[in-house]
Protein backbone atom coordinates (compact mmCIF):
# COMPACT_ATOMS: atom_id res chain seq x y z
CA UNK A 1 0.00 0.00 0.00
CA UNK A 2 3.05 2.30 0.10
CA UNK A 3 2.47 3.19 -3.54
CA UNK A 4 -1.01 4.50 -2.71
CA UNK A 5 -4.50 3.09 -2.72
CA UNK A 6 -5.27 0.85 -5.74
CA UNK A 7 -7.60 2.41 -8.29
CA UNK A 8 -8.89 -0.99 -9.47
CA UNK A 9 -11.43 -2.99 -7.40
CA UNK A 10 -9.71 -4.75 -4.49
CA UNK A 11 -10.58 -6.59 -1.29
CA UNK A 12 -9.01 -7.17 2.12
CA UNK A 13 -8.16 -10.66 3.37
CA UNK A 14 -9.87 -11.36 6.69
CA UNK A 15 -7.07 -13.60 7.99
CA UNK A 16 -3.36 -13.24 8.67
CA UNK A 17 -0.55 -15.35 7.20
CA UNK A 18 -1.41 -18.15 9.65
CA UNK A 19 -5.02 -18.13 8.37
CA UNK A 20 -6.44 -16.91 11.68
CA UNK A 21 -9.22 -14.33 11.40
CA UNK A 22 -8.34 -10.72 12.25
CA UNK A 23 -11.74 -9.42 11.11
CA UNK A 24 -15.24 -10.89 11.32
CA UNK A 25 -17.37 -9.36 8.58
CA UNK A 26 -21.11 -9.92 8.25
CA UNK A 27 -21.72 -9.51 4.50
CA UNK A 28 -25.43 -8.74 3.97
CA UNK A 29 -26.41 -9.20 0.32
CA UNK A 30 -29.44 -7.57 -1.35
CA UNK A 31 -29.84 -10.54 -3.73
CA UNK A 32 -30.68 -12.78 -0.77
CA UNK A 33 -33.88 -11.01 0.20
CA UNK A 34 -34.06 -7.40 -0.92
CA UNK A 35 -33.05 -4.04 0.49
CA UNK A 36 -35.57 -4.06 3.34
CA UNK A 37 -34.28 -7.45 4.56
CA UNK A 38 -30.69 -6.16 4.47
CA UNK A 39 -31.61 -3.22 6.71
CA UNK A 40 -33.49 -5.54 9.06
CA UNK A 41 -30.55 -7.95 9.33
CA UNK A 42 -28.08 -5.06 9.76
CA UNK A 43 -30.14 -3.76 12.66
CA UNK A 44 -30.32 -7.24 14.21
CA UNK A 45 -26.58 -8.02 14.04
CA UNK A 46 -25.43 -4.55 15.18
CA UNK A 47 -27.80 -4.82 18.15
CA UNK A 48 -26.35 -8.22 19.08
CA UNK A 49 -22.79 -6.95 18.73
CA UNK A 50 -23.56 -4.00 21.00
CA UNK A 51 -25.24 -6.24 23.58
CA UNK A 52 -22.09 -8.39 23.76
CA UNK A 53 -19.71 -5.42 23.96
CA UNK A 54 -18.21 -6.00 20.50
CA UNK A 55 -17.08 -2.79 18.77
CA UNK A 56 -17.83 -2.58 15.05
CA UNK A 57 -18.19 -0.28 12.07
CA UNK A 58 -20.61 -0.45 9.15
CA UNK A 59 -20.03 0.21 5.45
CA UNK A 60 -22.07 0.08 2.28
CA UNK A 61 -20.58 -2.54 -0.06
CA UNK A 62 -21.26 -0.72 -3.33
CA UNK A 63 -24.02 0.48 -5.67
CA UNK A 64 -26.08 -2.70 -5.18
CA UNK A 65 -27.20 -1.76 -1.66
CA UNK A 66 -25.41 -4.48 0.34
CA UNK A 67 -24.07 -3.83 3.85
CA UNK A 68 -20.82 -4.97 5.52
CA UNK A 69 -20.67 -5.04 9.33
CA UNK A 70 -17.01 -5.22 10.43
CA UNK A 71 -15.99 -6.49 13.87
CA UNK A 72 -12.16 -6.49 14.33
CA UNK A 73 -10.65 -9.19 16.57
CA UNK A 74 -8.54 -7.87 19.45
CA UNK A 75 -5.12 -9.35 20.19
CA UNK A 76 -2.42 -10.72 17.94
CA UNK A 77 -3.59 -14.30 17.58
CA UNK A 78 -7.01 -13.73 16.03
CA UNK A 79 -9.86 -16.25 15.89
CA UNK A 80 -9.59 -19.91 14.94
CA UNK A 81 -11.20 -20.65 11.52
CA UNK A 82 -13.23 -23.52 13.01
CA UNK A 83 -14.79 -21.21 15.58
CA UNK A 84 -15.45 -18.56 12.94
CA UNK A 85 -17.19 -21.11 10.69
CA UNK A 86 -19.33 -22.17 13.66
CA UNK A 87 -20.25 -18.54 14.33
CA UNK A 88 -21.02 -17.95 10.64
CA UNK A 89 -23.33 -20.97 10.29
CA UNK A 90 -25.22 -19.97 13.42
CA UNK A 91 -25.57 -16.39 12.20
CA UNK A 92 -26.78 -17.58 8.79
CA UNK A 93 -29.86 -19.12 10.42
CA UNK A 94 -30.77 -15.79 12.04
CA UNK A 95 -29.84 -13.47 9.16
CA UNK A 96 -31.42 -14.50 5.82
CA UNK A 97 -29.36 -12.03 3.75
CA UNK A 98 -25.98 -13.09 5.22
CA UNK A 99 -23.35 -14.42 2.80
CA UNK A 100 -21.03 -16.56 4.90
CA UNK A 101 -18.62 -17.55 2.10
CA UNK A 102 -15.82 -15.15 3.21
CA UNK A 103 -16.03 -16.50 6.78
CA UNK A 104 -15.79 -20.13 5.64
CA UNK A 105 -12.65 -19.62 3.56
CA UNK A 106 -9.63 -18.75 5.75
CA UNK A 107 -7.25 -19.03 2.78
CA UNK A 108 -8.81 -16.57 0.34
CA UNK A 109 -11.90 -15.13 2.05
CA UNK A 110 -11.89 -11.37 1.41
CA UNK A 111 -14.23 -8.37 1.59
CA UNK A 112 -13.99 -4.89 0.08
CA UNK A 113 -13.04 -2.39 2.82
CA UNK A 114 -14.49 1.13 2.94
CA UNK A 115 -13.09 3.17 0.06
CA UNK A 116 -12.45 0.22 -2.28
CA UNK A 117 -13.76 0.69 -5.86
CA UNK A 118 -16.61 -1.57 -6.97
CA UNK A 119 -16.53 -3.32 -10.35
CA UNK A 120 -20.00 -1.93 -11.16
CA UNK A 121 -19.02 1.62 -10.28
CA UNK A 122 -18.84 3.59 -7.07
CA UNK A 123 -16.97 2.59 -3.91
CA UNK A 124 -17.54 0.82 -0.62
CA UNK A 125 -18.61 3.63 1.70
CA UNK A 126 -18.21 4.03 5.46
CA UNK A 127 -21.63 4.87 6.96
CA UNK A 128 -21.21 4.26 10.74
CA UNK A 129 -19.40 5.82 12.38
CA UNK A 130 -19.25 8.56 9.77
CA UNK A 131 -15.88 9.89 10.92
CA UNK A 132 -12.90 7.91 9.58
CA UNK A 133 -10.82 8.42 12.74
CA UNK A 134 -13.61 6.91 14.86
CA UNK A 135 -13.70 3.86 12.58
CA UNK A 136 -9.93 3.45 12.83
CA UNK A 137 -10.24 3.49 16.63
CA UNK A 138 -12.60 0.53 16.32
CA UNK A 139 -9.82 -1.38 14.51
CA UNK A 140 -7.57 -0.79 17.56
CA UNK A 141 -10.17 -1.87 20.13
CA UNK A 142 -9.14 -4.10 23.05
CA UNK A 143 -12.69 -5.20 23.87
CA UNK A 144 -13.34 -7.62 20.99
CA UNK A 145 -11.95 -10.67 22.76
CA UNK A 146 -12.26 -14.32 21.77
CA UNK A 147 -14.58 -14.89 24.76
CA UNK A 148 -17.01 -12.22 23.57
CA UNK A 149 -17.15 -13.70 20.08
CA UNK A 150 -17.85 -17.12 21.63
CA UNK A 151 -20.68 -15.57 23.66
CA UNK A 152 -22.07 -14.07 20.45
CA UNK A 153 -22.01 -17.49 18.78
CA UNK A 154 -23.95 -18.99 21.70
CA UNK A 155 -26.52 -16.18 21.49
CA UNK A 156 -26.96 -16.95 17.79
CA UNK A 157 -27.71 -20.62 18.58
CA UNK A 158 -24.33 -22.25 17.89
CA UNK A 159 -24.73 -24.91 20.60
CA UNK A 160 -28.03 -26.15 19.19
CA UNK A 161 -26.48 -26.10 15.72
CA UNK A 162 -23.55 -28.23 16.93
CA UNK A 163 -25.91 -31.00 18.04
CA UNK A 164 -27.87 -30.92 14.77
CA UNK A 165 -24.72 -30.95 12.65
CA UNK A 166 -23.26 -33.94 14.51
CA UNK A 167 -26.38 -35.98 13.78
CA UNK A 168 -26.59 -34.75 10.18
CA UNK A 169 -22.91 -35.41 9.48
CA UNK A 170 -23.11 -38.98 10.74
CA UNK A 171 -26.14 -39.85 8.61
CA UNK A 172 -25.02 -37.88 5.54
CA UNK A 173 -21.61 -39.55 5.39
CA UNK A 174 -23.30 -42.92 5.06
CA UNK A 175 -25.40 -41.77 2.12
CA UNK A 176 -22.70 -40.10 -0.03
CA UNK A 177 -20.37 -41.90 -2.42
CA UNK A 178 -17.26 -39.66 -2.13
CA UNK A 179 -15.63 -41.02 -5.30
CA UNK A 180 -18.53 -40.38 -7.67
CA UNK A 181 -19.83 -37.45 -5.56
CA UNK A 182 -23.39 -38.73 -5.51
CA UNK A 183 -25.97 -40.16 -3.16
CA UNK A 184 -25.84 -43.93 -2.90
CA UNK A 185 -28.68 -45.73 -4.60
CA UNK A 186 -30.13 -46.36 -8.02
CA UNK A 187 -29.92 -43.48 -10.49
CA UNK A 188 -33.26 -42.12 -11.73
CA UNK A 189 -34.03 -40.33 -15.01
CA UNK A 190 -34.10 -36.55 -15.08
CA UNK A 191 -37.12 -35.33 -13.06
CA UNK A 192 -39.79 -33.47 -15.03
CA UNK A 193 -39.32 -30.38 -12.86
CA UNK A 194 -35.61 -30.28 -13.75
CA UNK A 195 -36.54 -30.38 -17.44
CA UNK A 196 -38.87 -27.45 -16.87
CA UNK A 197 -36.24 -25.47 -14.95
CA UNK A 198 -33.58 -26.11 -17.60
CA UNK A 199 -35.87 -24.70 -20.30
CA UNK A 200 -36.98 -21.73 -18.18
CA UNK A 201 -35.20 -18.40 -18.11
CA UNK A 202 -33.31 -17.75 -14.84
CA UNK A 203 -34.92 -14.34 -14.28
CA UNK A 204 -33.19 -11.83 -12.04
CA UNK A 205 -31.20 -14.41 -10.03
CA UNK A 206 -29.45 -17.08 -12.18
CA UNK A 207 -27.60 -18.40 -9.11
CA UNK A 208 -30.84 -19.16 -7.26
CA UNK A 209 -32.24 -20.81 -10.39
CA UNK A 210 -29.29 -23.24 -10.57
CA UNK A 211 -29.74 -23.89 -6.84
CA UNK A 212 -33.21 -25.25 -7.65
CA UNK A 213 -31.86 -27.59 -10.34
CA UNK A 214 -28.81 -29.25 -8.77
CA UNK A 215 -30.42 -30.60 -5.54
CA UNK A 216 -33.17 -32.26 -7.59
CA UNK A 217 -30.55 -34.03 -9.72
CA UNK A 218 -28.69 -35.00 -6.54
CA UNK A 219 -31.85 -36.56 -5.14
CA UNK A 220 -32.19 -38.50 -8.40
CA UNK A 221 -28.78 -40.05 -7.55
CA UNK A 222 -26.89 -38.36 -10.37
CA UNK A 223 -23.09 -38.19 -10.10
CA UNK A 224 -20.67 -35.33 -10.73
CA UNK A 225 -19.74 -36.93 -14.07
CA UNK A 226 -23.42 -37.12 -15.07
CA UNK A 227 -23.98 -33.46 -14.26
CA UNK A 228 -20.75 -32.37 -15.96
CA UNK A 229 -21.86 -34.19 -19.14
CA UNK A 230 -25.28 -32.51 -18.89
CA UNK A 231 -23.77 -29.03 -18.52
CA UNK A 232 -20.99 -29.36 -21.08
CA UNK A 233 -22.59 -31.60 -23.70
CA UNK A 234 -26.32 -32.26 -23.77
CA UNK A 235 -27.62 -29.00 -22.26
CA UNK A 236 -24.79 -26.56 -22.88
CA UNK A 237 -27.22 -23.88 -24.13
CA UNK A 238 -30.04 -24.45 -21.61
CA UNK A 239 -31.33 -21.08 -20.26
CA UNK A 240 -31.55 -22.45 -16.73
CA UNK A 241 -27.77 -23.05 -16.54
CA UNK A 242 -26.78 -19.46 -17.34
CA UNK A 243 -25.10 -19.00 -13.93
CA UNK A 244 -22.69 -21.87 -14.64
CA UNK A 245 -21.71 -20.41 -18.04
CA UNK A 246 -21.46 -16.70 -17.28
CA UNK A 247 -21.09 -14.35 -14.35
CA UNK A 248 -22.52 -10.91 -13.73
CA UNK A 249 -20.38 -8.06 -15.05
CA UNK A 250 -21.64 -4.51 -14.67
CA UNK A 251 -25.14 -4.42 -16.16
CA UNK A 252 -24.62 -7.55 -18.27
CA UNK A 253 -22.91 -10.92 -18.05
CA UNK A 254 -19.48 -12.19 -19.13
CA UNK A 255 -18.58 -15.78 -20.06
CA UNK A 256 -16.60 -17.63 -17.38
CA UNK A 257 -13.20 -19.15 -18.27
CA UNK A 258 -13.24 -22.93 -18.65
CA UNK A 259 -11.32 -23.60 -15.41
CA UNK A 260 -13.65 -21.28 -13.49
CA UNK A 261 -16.72 -23.05 -14.91
CA UNK A 262 -15.35 -26.45 -13.89
CA UNK A 263 -14.45 -25.29 -10.39
CA UNK A 264 -17.83 -23.60 -9.90
CA UNK A 265 -19.75 -26.69 -11.03
CA UNK A 266 -17.73 -28.97 -8.73
CA UNK A 267 -18.23 -26.64 -5.78
CA UNK A 268 -21.96 -26.15 -6.36
CA UNK A 269 -22.56 -29.84 -7.03
CA UNK A 270 -20.74 -30.90 -3.85
CA UNK A 271 -22.91 -28.51 -1.85
CA UNK A 272 -26.05 -29.83 -3.58
CA UNK A 273 -25.17 -33.45 -2.77
CA UNK A 274 -24.45 -32.60 0.86
CA UNK A 275 -27.73 -30.70 1.06
CA UNK A 276 -29.63 -33.58 -0.56
CA UNK A 277 -28.04 -36.10 1.80
CA UNK A 278 -29.65 -34.31 4.72
CA UNK A 279 -33.01 -34.24 2.93
CA UNK A 280 -33.06 -37.89 1.89
CA UNK A 281 -35.04 -39.28 4.87
CA UNK A 282 -37.69 -36.63 4.39
CA UNK A 283 -37.83 -37.25 0.65
CA UNK A 284 -38.33 -40.96 1.21
CA UNK A 285 -41.36 -40.08 3.33
CA UNK A 286 -42.62 -37.45 0.91
CA UNK A 287 -45.31 -39.51 -0.81
CA UNK A 288 -46.68 -40.64 2.55
CA UNK A 289 -46.48 -37.14 4.00
CA UNK A 290 -48.23 -35.70 0.94
CA UNK A 291 -51.10 -38.17 1.04
CA UNK A 292 -53.66 -35.41 1.68
CA UNK A 293 -52.35 -33.24 -1.16
CA UNK A 294 -52.29 -36.21 -3.52
CA UNK A 295 -55.88 -37.00 -2.57
CA UNK A 296 -57.03 -33.44 -3.27
CA UNK A 297 -55.07 -33.37 -6.52
CA UNK A 298 -56.49 -36.64 -7.81
CA UNK A 299 -60.03 -35.57 -6.86
CA UNK A 300 -59.67 -32.20 -8.62
CA UNK A 301 -58.38 -33.86 -11.78
CA UNK A 302 -61.37 -36.22 -11.78
CA UNK A 303 -63.84 -33.43 -11.04
CA UNK A 304 -62.45 -31.43 -13.96
CA UNK A 305 -62.84 -34.43 -16.26
CA UNK A 306 -66.13 -35.87 -14.98
CA UNK A 307 -68.06 -32.61 -14.59
CA UNK A 308 -67.58 -30.94 -17.95
CA UNK A 309 -70.76 -28.92 -17.34
CA UNK A 310 -68.89 -26.86 -14.73
CA UNK A 311 -66.65 -25.31 -17.39
CA UNK A 312 -69.09 -24.58 -20.25
CA UNK A 313 -69.63 -20.87 -19.50
CA UNK A 314 -67.71 -18.30 -21.49
CA UNK A 315 -65.13 -18.06 -18.70
CA UNK A 316 -65.23 -21.79 -17.91
CA UNK A 317 -62.03 -22.85 -19.70
CA UNK A 318 -60.10 -19.99 -18.05
CA UNK A 319 -61.38 -21.07 -14.62
CA UNK A 320 -60.46 -24.68 -15.35
CA UNK A 321 -56.92 -23.83 -16.47
CA UNK A 322 -56.38 -21.45 -13.57
CA UNK A 323 -57.48 -24.07 -11.04
CA UNK A 324 -55.17 -26.64 -12.60
CA UNK A 325 -52.37 -24.08 -12.60
CA UNK A 326 -52.80 -23.54 -8.85
CA UNK A 327 -52.84 -27.32 -8.36
CA UNK A 328 -49.61 -27.57 -10.35
CA UNK A 329 -47.96 -24.95 -8.14
CA UNK A 330 -49.08 -26.82 -5.00
CA UNK A 331 -47.79 -30.16 -6.32
CA UNK A 332 -44.46 -28.64 -7.40
CA UNK A 333 -44.04 -26.99 -3.98
CA UNK A 334 -45.08 -30.16 -2.07
CA UNK A 335 -47.62 -28.05 -0.16
CA UNK A 336 -48.98 -30.59 2.31
CA UNK A 337 -51.96 -28.42 3.29
CA UNK A 338 -52.70 -27.30 -0.27
CA UNK A 339 -51.78 -23.68 0.53
CA UNK A 340 -49.51 -21.80 -1.87
CA UNK A 341 -48.50 -18.22 -2.67
CA UNK A 342 -49.62 -17.43 -6.22
CA UNK A 343 -47.74 -15.01 -8.45
CA UNK A 344 -50.45 -14.09 -10.97
CA UNK A 345 -47.97 -13.35 -13.75
CA UNK A 346 -46.15 -16.67 -13.42
CA UNK A 347 -49.48 -18.48 -13.25
CA UNK A 348 -50.56 -16.64 -16.40
CA UNK A 349 -47.45 -17.80 -18.27
CA UNK A 350 -47.99 -21.39 -17.09
CA UNK A 351 -51.62 -21.46 -18.24
CA UNK A 352 -51.23 -19.45 -21.45
CA UNK A 353 -53.73 -16.83 -20.24
CA UNK A 354 -53.31 -13.12 -19.62
CA UNK A 355 -52.66 -11.84 -16.11
CA UNK A 356 -56.01 -10.03 -15.95
CA UNK A 357 -57.83 -13.17 -17.08
CA UNK A 358 -56.09 -15.20 -14.38
CA UNK A 359 -56.85 -12.57 -11.72
CA UNK A 360 -60.56 -12.64 -12.58
CA UNK A 361 -60.56 -16.45 -12.71
CA UNK A 362 -59.06 -16.67 -9.22
CA UNK A 363 -61.84 -14.49 -7.84
CA UNK A 364 -64.52 -16.58 -9.59
CA UNK A 365 -62.96 -19.77 -8.19
CA UNK A 366 -63.02 -18.18 -4.74
CA UNK A 367 -66.64 -17.17 -5.17
CA UNK A 368 -67.59 -20.68 -6.38
CA UNK A 369 -65.86 -22.33 -3.41
CA UNK A 370 -63.09 -24.05 -5.40
CA UNK A 371 -60.33 -21.96 -3.76
CA UNK A 372 -60.01 -20.17 -0.43
CA UNK A 373 -58.08 -16.92 -0.18
CA UNK A 374 -55.96 -17.36 2.96
CA UNK A 375 -54.02 -14.08 2.94
CA UNK A 376 -53.96 -10.88 0.92
CA UNK A 377 -50.90 -9.80 -1.03
CA UNK A 378 -48.59 -7.57 0.99
CA UNK A 379 -45.54 -5.80 -0.40
CA UNK A 380 -43.63 -8.32 -2.50
CA UNK A 381 -45.47 -11.25 -0.85
CA UNK A 382 -48.03 -12.79 -3.23
CA UNK A 383 -51.61 -13.68 -2.30
CA UNK A 384 -51.95 -17.04 -0.53
CA UNK A 385 -54.59 -19.53 -1.73
CA UNK A 386 -55.76 -22.95 -0.52
CA UNK A 387 -57.22 -25.72 -2.68
CA UNK A 388 -60.67 -27.04 -1.74
CA UNK A 389 -61.52 -30.74 -2.08
CA UNK A 390 -64.26 -31.29 -4.72
CA UNK A 391 -66.42 -33.02 -2.08
CA UNK A 392 -66.93 -29.52 -0.67
CA UNK A 393 -67.82 -27.88 -3.99
CA UNK A 394 -71.44 -26.82 -3.88
CA UNK A 395 -72.18 -27.82 -7.48
CA UNK A 396 -70.65 -31.31 -7.17
CA UNK A 397 -72.59 -33.98 -5.30
CA UNK A 398 -70.31 -35.83 -2.84
CA UNK A 399 -69.70 -39.34 -4.07
CA UNK A 400 -70.09 -38.50 -7.73
CA UNK A 401 -66.48 -37.53 -8.23
CA UNK A 402 -64.63 -40.49 -9.56
CA UNK A 403 -67.51 -42.11 -11.43
CA UNK A 404 -66.95 -43.90 -14.71
CA UNK A 405 -68.08 -43.12 -18.23
CA UNK A 406 -68.94 -45.34 -21.12
CA UNK A 407 -66.38 -43.60 -23.31
CA UNK A 408 -62.63 -43.34 -22.77
CA UNK A 409 -61.85 -40.57 -20.31
CA UNK A 410 -60.28 -37.27 -21.36
CA UNK A 411 -56.75 -36.26 -20.54
CA UNK A 412 -57.22 -35.51 -16.84
CA UNK A 413 -59.35 -38.51 -15.92
CA UNK A 414 -58.17 -40.77 -13.11
CA UNK A 415 -59.52 -44.34 -13.45
CA UNK A 416 -61.20 -45.65 -10.29
CA UNK A 417 -58.51 -47.40 -8.32
CA UNK A 418 -57.47 -48.00 -4.75
CA UNK A 419 -53.97 -46.86 -5.73
CA UNK A 420 -53.35 -43.11 -5.31
CA UNK A 421 -51.05 -41.60 -7.92
CA UNK A 422 -47.73 -40.20 -6.79
CA UNK A 423 -47.09 -36.47 -6.66
CA UNK A 424 -44.86 -36.69 -9.75
CA UNK A 425 -47.57 -38.52 -11.71
CA UNK A 426 -50.19 -35.94 -10.80
CA UNK A 427 -47.84 -33.06 -11.58
CA UNK A 428 -46.92 -34.59 -14.94
CA UNK A 429 -50.58 -34.88 -15.93
CA UNK A 430 -51.32 -31.29 -14.98
CA UNK A 431 -48.29 -30.01 -16.86
CA UNK A 432 -49.07 -32.15 -19.91
CA UNK A 433 -52.59 -30.72 -20.13
CA UNK A 434 -51.47 -27.13 -19.61
CA UNK A 435 -48.72 -27.54 -22.20
CA UNK A 436 -51.33 -28.39 -24.83
CA UNK A 437 -53.97 -25.77 -24.02
CA UNK A 438 -51.43 -22.97 -23.43
CA UNK A 439 -49.87 -23.22 -26.89
CA UNK A 440 -49.59 -19.90 -28.71
CA UNK A 441 -51.99 -20.99 -31.44
CA UNK A 442 -54.81 -20.71 -28.86
CA UNK A 443 -53.70 -17.33 -27.45
CA UNK A 444 -56.19 -14.47 -27.23
CA UNK A 445 -56.50 -10.86 -26.04
CA UNK A 446 -52.83 -9.95 -26.65
CA UNK A 447 -51.94 -6.24 -27.15
CA UNK A 448 -48.99 -7.20 -29.35
CA UNK A 449 -50.34 -10.10 -31.44
CA UNK A 450 -53.58 -11.05 -33.23
CA UNK A 451 -56.10 -13.38 -31.63
CA UNK A 452 -55.60 -17.14 -31.92
CA UNK A 453 -58.18 -19.93 -31.92
CA UNK A 454 -59.23 -19.27 -28.31
CA UNK A 455 -59.55 -21.18 -25.06
CA UNK A 456 -62.73 -23.10 -25.97
CA UNK A 457 -61.12 -24.56 -29.09
CA UNK A 458 -58.05 -25.36 -26.97
CA UNK A 459 -60.15 -27.47 -24.60
CA UNK A 460 -61.66 -29.40 -27.52
CA UNK A 461 -58.21 -29.99 -28.96
CA UNK A 462 -56.87 -31.22 -25.58
CA UNK A 463 -59.65 -33.81 -25.38
CA UNK A 464 -58.89 -34.88 -28.95
CA UNK A 465 -55.23 -35.39 -28.04
CA UNK A 466 -56.25 -37.84 -25.34
CA UNK A 467 -58.93 -39.52 -27.46
CA UNK A 468 -56.39 -40.10 -30.22
CA UNK A 469 -54.95 -42.92 -28.11
CA UNK A 470 -58.30 -44.72 -27.94
CA UNK A 471 -60.29 -44.01 -31.11
CA UNK A 472 -59.97 -44.42 -34.85
CA UNK A 473 -62.54 -41.72 -35.60
CA UNK A 474 -64.11 -38.93 -33.59
CA UNK A 475 -67.78 -39.10 -32.62
CA UNK A 476 -69.15 -35.55 -32.22
CA UNK A 477 -71.81 -36.56 -29.69
CA UNK A 478 -69.21 -38.30 -27.52
CA UNK A 479 -66.76 -35.43 -27.89
CA UNK A 480 -69.38 -32.81 -26.98
CA UNK A 481 -70.27 -34.79 -23.86
CA UNK A 482 -66.63 -34.84 -22.78
CA UNK A 483 -66.13 -31.11 -23.37
CA UNK A 484 -69.56 -29.98 -22.13
CA UNK A 485 -70.21 -28.02 -25.36
CA UNK A 486 -73.20 -28.49 -27.64
CA UNK A 487 -72.74 -30.73 -30.71
CA UNK A 488 -73.08 -27.67 -32.97
CA UNK A 489 -70.34 -25.78 -31.13
CA UNK A 490 -68.14 -28.88 -31.08
CA UNK A 491 -68.59 -29.27 -34.85
CA UNK A 492 -67.53 -25.64 -35.34
CA UNK A 493 -64.41 -26.24 -33.24
CA UNK A 494 -63.55 -29.27 -35.38
CA UNK A 495 -63.92 -27.23 -38.58
CA UNK A 496 -61.56 -24.54 -37.22
CA UNK A 497 -59.00 -27.16 -36.19
CA UNK A 498 -59.23 -28.88 -39.58
CA UNK A 499 -58.80 -25.56 -41.43
CA UNK A 500 -55.54 -24.98 -39.54
CA UNK A 501 -54.29 -28.51 -40.21
CA UNK A 502 -54.41 -29.52 -36.52
CA UNK A 503 -56.72 -32.49 -37.09
CA UNK A 504 -57.43 -34.87 -39.96
CA UNK A 505 -60.54 -33.56 -41.75
CA UNK A 506 -61.86 -37.12 -42.31
CA UNK A 507 -61.23 -38.84 -38.98
CA UNK A 508 -61.06 -35.82 -36.66
CA UNK A 509 -57.91 -37.16 -35.02
CA UNK A 510 -55.02 -34.82 -34.24
CA UNK A 511 -52.12 -34.52 -36.67
CA UNK A 512 -48.46 -34.13 -35.79
CA UNK A 513 -47.89 -31.82 -32.81
CA UNK A 514 -45.52 -29.67 -34.87
CA UNK A 515 -48.62 -28.50 -36.74
CA UNK A 516 -49.37 -26.29 -33.72
CA UNK A 517 -46.23 -24.21 -34.33
CA UNK A 518 -46.99 -23.88 -38.05
CA UNK A 519 -50.55 -22.79 -37.35
CA UNK A 520 -49.35 -20.22 -34.80
CA UNK A 521 -47.01 -18.75 -37.43
CA UNK A 522 -49.86 -18.53 -39.97
CA UNK A 523 -52.19 -16.86 -37.47
CA UNK A 524 -49.49 -14.46 -36.29
CA UNK A 525 -49.64 -15.58 -32.65
CA UNK A 526 -46.10 -16.96 -32.58
CA UNK A 527 -44.08 -15.06 -30.02
CA UNK A 528 -46.99 -13.96 -27.84
CA UNK A 529 -45.67 -15.94 -24.85
CA UNK A 530 -42.21 -14.39 -25.14
CA UNK A 531 -43.74 -10.91 -25.37
CA UNK A 532 -45.83 -11.56 -22.26
CA UNK A 533 -42.85 -12.91 -20.37
CA UNK A 534 -40.78 -9.82 -21.18
CA UNK A 535 -43.56 -7.52 -20.05
CA UNK A 536 -44.24 -9.48 -16.86
CA UNK A 537 -40.52 -9.55 -16.01
CA UNK A 538 -40.43 -5.77 -16.46
CA UNK A 539 -43.51 -5.33 -14.26
CA UNK A 540 -41.97 -7.49 -11.53
CA UNK A 541 -38.72 -5.54 -11.74
CA UNK A 542 -40.59 -2.22 -11.51
CA UNK A 543 -42.59 -3.51 -8.53
CA UNK A 544 -39.40 -4.63 -6.77
CA UNK A 545 -37.77 -1.26 -7.55
CA UNK A 546 -40.68 0.57 -5.95
CA UNK A 547 -40.44 -1.47 -2.73
CA UNK A 548 -36.67 -0.95 -2.70
CA UNK A 549 -37.34 2.78 -3.02
CA UNK A 550 -39.76 2.63 -0.10
CA UNK A 551 -37.18 0.75 1.98
CA UNK A 552 -34.53 3.32 1.09
CA UNK A 553 -36.76 6.23 2.10
CA UNK A 554 -37.77 4.55 5.36
CA UNK A 555 -34.17 3.73 6.33
CA UNK A 556 -32.29 5.99 8.75
CA UNK A 557 -30.68 8.89 6.93
CA UNK A 558 -27.19 7.75 8.05
CA UNK A 559 -27.74 4.32 6.49
CA UNK A 560 -29.66 5.48 3.43
CA UNK A 561 -27.79 4.41 0.27
CA UNK A 562 -26.78 7.08 -2.18
CA UNK A 563 -27.87 6.50 -5.75
CA UNK A 564 -26.94 8.12 -9.01
CA UNK A 565 -29.74 10.03 -10.78
CA UNK A 566 -30.03 7.34 -13.48
CA UNK A 567 -30.54 4.65 -10.81
CA UNK A 568 -33.24 6.49 -8.86
CA UNK A 569 -36.89 5.59 -9.14
CA UNK A 570 -38.58 7.57 -11.91
CA UNK A 571 -40.28 10.78 -10.81
CA UNK A 572 -42.60 13.30 -12.44
CA UNK A 573 -41.48 16.95 -12.76
CA UNK A 574 -43.40 17.63 -9.54
CA UNK A 575 -41.41 14.94 -7.71
CA UNK A 576 -44.13 12.28 -7.47
CA UNK A 577 -43.32 8.64 -8.31
CA UNK A 578 -43.82 7.95 -12.04
CA UNK A 579 -44.68 4.24 -12.20
CA UNK A 580 -45.33 4.26 -15.95
CA UNK A 581 -41.91 5.75 -16.69
CA UNK A 582 -40.24 3.24 -14.37
CA UNK A 583 -42.00 0.37 -16.15
CA UNK A 584 -40.89 1.79 -19.50
CA UNK A 585 -37.27 1.72 -18.28
CA UNK A 586 -37.49 -1.98 -17.47
CA UNK A 587 -39.28 -2.76 -20.73
CA UNK A 588 -36.44 -1.12 -22.65
CA UNK A 589 -33.89 -3.10 -20.63
CA UNK A 590 -35.81 -6.32 -21.35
Amino acid sequence: MDAGEPQAPYALHLTDLDHRFQFIVFDLDVSCGGQASVWRDADAITTLLAEHGLDHFVSRSGPGGGIHVWAPVSGEHGLDPVEVARLARAAERRLPTLDIAPLLNPATGAVRPPGAPHRSGGRAELIHPVDLDDALLVCDTDTNSVERFEALAVALGAEELDIEEEVDAATAAERIDPVAVRLRGRRSPMPDMVRHLLDSGPGQDPSAHVARILPRLALARWSLADVRHLVEETEQAAPGLEHLRTRRFGTGRRRRPENERAALLTRQWTKAVEFASRLTPGVERTERDLFALRGIGAAILEAVAEHAELWTAEAGPADQRTLLGVLGVALAACAEDGEVDIDIRRLALATGLGKSTVARALQRLRRDGRLVQVAEAEGTQATRWRLVHPDQWEDVIPGEVGGTQGEPAPLLHTPPSTHLDTRDDLLHRVQAYLEVVSHEVFAEYSPTHPRGLGRHVARTYAVLVEQGFHLYTVNISVLSRLTGDTPARTARHLRLLAEQGLIDPHTGLTTDMTALDKAATRLGTAGVHAARERRYDAERAAHAAWHAELARLRAPVALRPRTRPAERYARTPSGRPDHAAQLARHLVAA
